[in-house]
């Protein structure tokens, strides 16, 4: 069913620097099932994080179609983009872009503030804290976080919008483990394998880190300029 799948179809990304036009992604085709861990993985410049920023309705191609979920995202406008983004798709960063004025709790509940009543986001935010194994954690600023625990917040705060989304969530992550050292990086990457396996949730992960995946139920795309080389 097309509902539960994400697909690109001759998807191409150009831009143009004076005379010269730059291949960011050239004519990917690619097919994801929902509820999947996925990694792209490939060098500097390889066309991943334009992946992302396309499948997030940040940037759009320029030329191809692609449908999320059974939902149309080419061709739309600015708001239209906007709209997809707020109800199919949450983000996580590498630097974890936390309010430091706001506490683990209040970081998770402003990004989903708008889709329900004060009770039910209150309720939403602290399960995934809970989830995410910072339940005791709640009331403390992102200062008086470690890396790891700050970027657990940041996946709670982007699983939270899971009980307002109608159908599947999709979450986008570029380096998640970019700024962990490589014990708590492996961590994190665990954390995502699981809650993808427990959830409604589609991880799609961009990381240069091969190594971390090894112990991982996780599908790998291959990308070299601007083209997918590998995809198992």
């Amino acid at each position: 069913m097309k509902n539960n799948k994400i697909s690109l179809t001759n998807v191409s990304k150009y831009y143009k620097m004076g005379e010269t036009t730059v291949k960011a992604l050239d004519d990917i085709n690619l097919e994801i099932n929902a509820r999947e861990l996925i990694a792209v993985l490939g060098p500097s410049g390889a066309g991943k994080t334009t992946l992302l920023n396309i499948l997030g309705g940040i940037t759009t191609p320029t030329n191809g179609s692609i449908s999320v979920f059974g939902r149309e995202i080419h061709g739309h406008s600015t708001a239209e983009l906007a709209d997809y983004r707020e109800e199919r798709v949450s983000f996580i960063f590498q630097f974890f872009n936390l309010f430091p004025t706001l506490n683990a709790r209040e970081n998770v509940e402003i990004a989903i503030e708008m889709l329900g009543d004060k009770e039910e986001v209150r309720e939403i935010s602290d399960l995934y804290l809970k989830e995410v194994g910072l339940g005791d954690r709640m009331n403390h600023f992102p200062s008086q976080l470690s890396g790891g625990e700050q970027q657990r917040v940041a996946i709670a705060r982007a699983l939270a919008k899971q009980p307002f989304t109608k159908g599947n969530l999709l979450i986008l992550s570029d380096e998640p483990t970019g700024n962990l050292d490589e014990k708590t990086g492996d961590k994190i990457l665990k954390l995502i394998d699981r809650l993808t396996q427990e959830s409604k949730a589609t991880f799609i992960i961009v990381t240069h880190n091969e190594q971390l995946l090894n112990k991982l139920d996780v599908k790998r795309i291959y990308i070299h300029d601007g083209k997918i080389t590998k995809n198992q």
